[in-house]
């Protein structure tokens, strides 16, 4: 294994260049030395990657190259890829077709013959599924999918080797329902499967015709009364208004200005009273009590100030409450009863 593995690396890294360079033209458009490049580097990473073990990876650079280029040894690294990944049936077919390439290129030769023996072993790996139709055919033609990918119906009765695991194939015929059947598949293994008709889709009676459910609908005619309508006024729409939140600060604003004007007028109280007592009348007072005069009148003041930030808050809460207060809609309905209009509802 080891041996093999240093083959395979000098093989990629000796004839990668002079397999792209060499094919000729095709008629389609050459790839560019731009797009040469970066495929020669997708190359590159996907060796890397392989040699890592990291499949997946070496697989995504490996479709990078093969995309500007499908060389003989491009798709025999995408095979040992799709075959570590468990893609064995795309690991066949492109095994194959290296071996189909090699056949007359001396350059990839030894390439050909590594992928003879995983072709060989590949066949012996792989699980076969053998489709038989099924016994009602109805004289219609089923469709037969195998994981969504469509099968033509020469496959039945025809081995068909699938990928080891869990695959479902689904049938589908004219006036029937989807028939699907399920099966796991085991390496070296063999599945058979005889494939049934789905149940029989209800049909419309004779002479009706199934309706059609993308069909735009036609408009419904509504026989006239004589009875009127009723005559609903619209309500009117509700204005938009602020919250209630601007009311609610000058409220309480307005309660601590008061409250600071009670303090500030008891202190000013305070004040007018040592005044009183400690002076003979108000031309003789000790010069030790100018200190309380000069703290009175500062409470007089902010005594003041506060009541009239008060008065000022309180107003202002009384306007925004009525402006932005909540408003009622109208809901009124009017009835025609012979020559008089009921009205019901409320404003």
């Amino acid at each position: 294994m080891i041996r093999e593995a240093w083959q395979r690396t000098v093989v990629a890294a000796v004839t990668w260049a002079a397999v792209s360079l060499a094919q000729p033209p095709t008629a389609a458009a050459a790839p560019s030395t731009t797009e040469l490049e970066a495929a020669r580097a997708a190359f590159g990473e996907g060796l890397t990657f392989e040699a890592q073990g990291r499949w997946a990876d070496a697989l995504d650079r490996f479709q990078r190259a093969a995309a500007v280029r499908a060389s003989p040894q491009v798709s025999f690294h995408l095979g040992l890829c799709f075959e570590h990944v468990g893609r064995l049936v795309d690991a066949l077919d492109a095994f194959v077709r290296v071996e189909r390439d090699a056949l007359g290129d001396s350059n990839v030769r030894r390439t050909g013959k590594l992928a003879e023996r995983h072709v060989a072993a590949l066949r012996k790996r792989l699980p076969v599924l053998l489709l038989h139709a099924p016994p009602s055919m109805d004289g219609t033609e089923p469709s037969v999918s195998l994981d969504g990918r469509a099968l033509q119906n020469a496959m039945f009765d025809v081995p068909l080797p699938v990928d080891p695991g869990e695959h479902v194939v689904a049938v589908q015929a004219p006036g029937r329902a989807t028939s699907e059947e399920r099966f796991v598949a085991r390496e070296s293994g063999r599945a058979e499967l005889t494939l049934r008709l789905g149940a029989e889709l209800p049909q419309p009676p004779p002479g009706e015709r199934a309706p059609d459910v993308t069909a735009p609908a036609k408009p419904v005619a509504v026989a006239a009364v004589d009875r009127p309508a009723p005559i609903t006024a619209r309500p009117k729409p509700a204005r938009s208004r602020g919250s209630m939140t601007t009311p609610v600060i000058l409220g309480s604003g307005a309660l601590a200005s008061f409250a600071a004007a009670g303090v500030f007028y008891g202190l000013r109280a305070s004040a007018i009273a040592d005044l009183r007592n400690g002076c003979a009348d108000r031309a003789a007072c000790p010069d030790d009590l100018r200190g309380v005069r000069d703290r009175g009148q500062t409470y007089t003041t902010a005594g003041n100030v506060s009541i009239a930030l008060a008065a000022t808050a309180t107003v202002a809460t009384a306007i925004t409450f009525f402006v932005l207060r909540p408003t009622r809609t109208t809901d009124i309905t009017l009835t025609a009863r012979g020559p008089f209009l009921v009205v019901a509802g409320q404003l």
